[in-house]
Formats: structure tokens, C-alpha cells, sequence
């Protein structure tokens, strides 16, 4: 951090030492309480607005976000602010000198750690290693969880804090817990950061992750398998009964369903193949850099939305979403496009044919409109067969726009370039035509 918004930061905690109430007053709408090692005061109000804009602050001025979680900078300001109070020092000098040795142990920081985030809804056929993005995905079995279980005992073994004994209690209650994910697909992330935040930022990464697998899911499976990823915990699979009775006993009917994911998402040779046809392993070197251009950023929000759409039930949030979809790539600016204009584009990327671009923008524009009824709160009928429709073309767009390395890289404007490609991409016509997305109508488009 530099001198000058250290200085000001400091300014701002001087100042706040200045305004603390002591512990236990509630008179306020609204008060934040610290407590540190016995030292104990409250913000009241505008005080409490002042201390969550300096943590803000802090965030948002320095490169700590990267290495802290913002709960462990709040901590560390609390830390600041409660020997101030405790000294009964509110000058600039002594909350210089007390921020100052704060920042320079937040900006020497260099401790690395390595994050096992388990899945859910994937599994891989072997136990061969697979690097996508930033995470290198793991089936913990075999070597693989004895590498994983070895690397606890060391670090256990290795605390001096207790005895050999307690230790040895320590990492069996560690090998318990680590059994819930023997067998499972693990994401491996590494990264220089306090344990939080690097458990916050290995999410972040196998969410992306996910968004591009979610992409490739319509290409290898039928809607009805229901093919869901998520990470460990957030899948359920369940029975449903509904019973049904006709008037005066005249009939009675059950019915029951299957909820979530039938079979999982397999990375097998086969599966990727297929993914390495359509791009995917292009969108994880995108994941890997470090700066983005701003077509880089459209498809990958595009892509999350896209995946967010496959996870709804509601075909009304769905079709909110593959519209957010489309946004999101044909307006990477962030600027609002209009509809006709969204439409337009689309059917110039689909096909070079004049009947079939008409064809295309009207019936966009027509799900466009019952969008903009469902938003407006007013009675819409969303069939099946819009969302059908509106998957295909979303999934033709970003494949599309995959494939063109020039839409990825060229400095010219997004627009052009995105405009300027005229091709046909139906599923069952485009250069990769031998995997077309599975369960999707091949007539969709026209």
C-alpha cells in the first residue's frame, strides 16, 4: 500500500477512536461491537457506517483482497482499533504507527496453501490428473487419497503446540473427517493466501469450472438424464410421490419422479474428445491468464449464465437467464442493447440466408417480448418449446464465437467482428457435426 492512502486510512482511524461508545450501549438504530483480548467498545450508528466504509476501503485500495478474506482484515482493523482505545490514544501519530506495522505484515505475506475442494455430479474413470483453468481436478483414490491423508499426518505430527498423544488424536479425528471424500473428484488449487480466503478463491475457480462444464453437458447428454455438477453437498437426489383422487372414488392416480441428477458427468476419453472439439480447453487457458480483454470477460460471464439457466427448475428464471446469456456476450461493453438489436445479431451469426435471418429475429423477438412481460410482472405462458429453442441458439452463438480465435483476440471492436461471421451454426450442420448437443432439436432453428 502506498504512503498516501496509508496516511489516510490512518486519518480515518484516529478518527474513529474518537467515536466509540463503551461496550454494552444499544441506544442506536443500528452498532457494531468489537471485543479484543478484554478490550471492549461499540459504533453506534454513523460511527458503524464510518467503520464499514474504512473496511471497504482497505479492500478495495490495496492488492490484500488477493491474500485476505474481508473478515480477516476486519479482524485485523478491530485488532488496530481496540489498542488505540485500550492506550486511550487517538492521534494520527499512534494510529500511523499501529496501521503501518498492519500493512507491512499483510504485504509480506507469502504463506502458500493448497485447497481440496470435493465435487459432486463428476466423475473421472481413472486416477490420472486433469488441469482445467487454474485447478488440477483428482479422483481421491488410491495414491492419490494416501498422498492426501499423508500430507495431514505430517502437518499434524509437525505441531508442537500439543503432545504426541493429543497429535495423535488430532490427525485420527482429521482421517474421520477426511473420508467423506475418499472417492470423490477433488479440484486442487494452490495459491498465496491466509486459509479463508484461499478456500474462498478455490470456489470462485471451480465455479468456473463448472460454467465451462456445464457448456459441454448438452453435447454429450439427453435433458433427461438430468446431468448436474455442483460442489459436494449442493446435489440432492430424491423420490417424489403425488397421489391424485377423482370425484367420488371415481379413480385414483400416483405418480412418482425421480429428482436430480440421474447419471453424473464423466470425464472419460470419449467425453473429452468431444470437449476438445468444441472448445473447451480453449476457454480453460483463458481461465489461466492473468489479464482478460474485455470479450475474454463477456464469454465467460456468458458461460455462467448459460450454466445458472441449466441448474434452474423454473422455466421462467431459465429463460431470464439464456437471455442474460445472450446479453452478456453481444453487449461486452455492459452498455443496454436493445432487443431488435440482440435479435439482429443473432441471426446474422446463424446464417447467411435472408428468409432464414427474418425467421430468426422474429422469433426471438418474440420470446424477447415474453421475457420482458415475465420481468413487468404480467401473466406469460414460457413453453418448453421456447426453452428449447432459446438453448440451441445460445449454444450455436457461444460455439460460434468459441471456435473464431479473431472474436477471443483482435483489438477491433466486439461488435464487428462478432457481426461479421455470417455462419450457419445449427447443431446438427456445424464443423463439429458428429457431436451435436444431445436432446435438443435439430429443427430448432428453423
Amino acid at each position: 500500500m502506498d504512503a498516501q492512502t496509508s496516511t489516510r486510512i490512518a486519518h480515518k482511524i484516529a478518527e474513529l477512536t474518537r467515536r466509540v461508545t463503551p461496550f454494552g450501549v444499544r441506544t442506536a438504530n443500528r452498532s457494531i461491537t468489537v471485543d479484543v483480548e478484554g478490550t471492549a467498545f461499540t459504533l453506534l450508528d454513523n460511527a458503524a457506517d464510518a467503520y464499514d466504509e474504512l473496511r471497504r476501503e482497505v479492500l478495495q485500495e490495496s492488492s490484500w483482497h488477493d491474500k485476505f478474506s474481508e473478515s480477516y482484515i476486519g479482524r485485523a482493523l478491530d485488532r488496530v482499533l481496540a489498542m488505540l482505545v485500550r492506550d486511550n490514544d487517538s492521534s494520527i501519530d499512534g494510529a500511523s504507527r499501529y496501521f503501518t506495522s498492519l500493512a507491512d505484515d499483510f504485504d509480506q505475506y507469502i504463506k502458500r496453501h493448497t485447497v481440496y475442494v470435493a465435487l459432486d455430479g463428476i466423475r473421472m474413470v481413472n486416477d490420472t490428473p486433469i488441469t482445467m483453468g487454474r485447478v488440477i481436478l483428482r479422483r481421491m483414490s488410491g495414491s492419490n487419497y494416501d498422498e492426501l491423508l499423508g500430507q495431514v499426518q505430517a502437518t499434524t505430527i509437525a505441531n508442537t503446540q500439543y503432545t504426541v498423544d493429543e497429535n495423535r488424536e488430532i490427525f485420527e479425528n482429521a482421517a474421520r473427517q477426511l473420508s467423506v471424500i475418499k472417492g470423490a473428484v477433488c479440484a486442487e488449487y494452490e495459491v498465496v493466501a491466509e486459509p479463508v480466503r484461499a478456500e474462498e478463491r478455490a470456489k470462485d475457480e471451480v465455479r468456473r469450472i463448472v460454467d465451462l462444464f456445464y457448456y459441454v453437458i448438452p453435447y454429450l447428454y439427453g435433458p433427461n438424464f438430468r446431468v448436474q455438477i455442483g460442489l459436494q453437498g449442493e446435489l440432492q437426489r430424491s423420490q417424489r410421490l403425488t397421489v391424485a383422487f377423482g370425484q367420488e372414488a371415481s379413480s385414483l392416480h400416483f405418480a412418482t419422479e425421480i429428482l436430480g441428477p440421474i447419471i453424473p458427468f464423466e470425464l472419460s476419453d470419449d467425453n473429452m474428445r468431444i470437449m476438445e472439439q468444441i472448445g473447451i480447453f480453449k476457454l480453460s487457458n483463458i481461465l489461466r491468464k492473468n489479464r482478460l480483454t474485455n470479450k475474454e470477460m463477456a464469454l465467460l460471464r456468458s458461460l455462467h449464465w448459460f450454466a445458472n439457466a441449466q441448474t434452474q427448475l423454473d422455466r421462467e428464471i431459465k429463460l431470464i437467464s439464456l437471455f442474460t446469456c445472450l446479453e452478456s456476450l453481444l453487449s461486452p461493453t455492459g452498455k443496454p442493447t436493445r432487443q431488435s438489436e440482440v435479435a439482429e445479431q443473432v441471426s446474422r451469426i446463424l446464417t447467411d440466408d435472408s428468409e432464414d435471418r427474418k425467421s430468426v429475429e422474429q422469433r426471438i423477438l418474440l420470446i424477447y417480448r415474453k421475457r420482458s412481460q415475465l420481468v413487468h410482472g404480467r401473466d406469460v405462458a414460457i413453453l418448453d418449446a421456447d426453452i428449447s429453442y432459446l438453448t440451441t441458439v445460445v449454444l450455436s452463438i457461444l460455439r460460434s464465437v468459441i471456435d473464431d480465435s479473431r472474436v477471443l483476440s483482435s483489438r477491433e471492436s466486439f461488435h464487428y467482428s462478432i457481426q461479421d461471421q455470417y455462419l450457419l451454426l445449427r447443431p446438427e450442420t456445424s464443423s463439429a457435426s458428429n457431436v451435436p448437443p444431445s436432446g435438443l432439436p435439430g429443427n430448432a432453428l428453423t
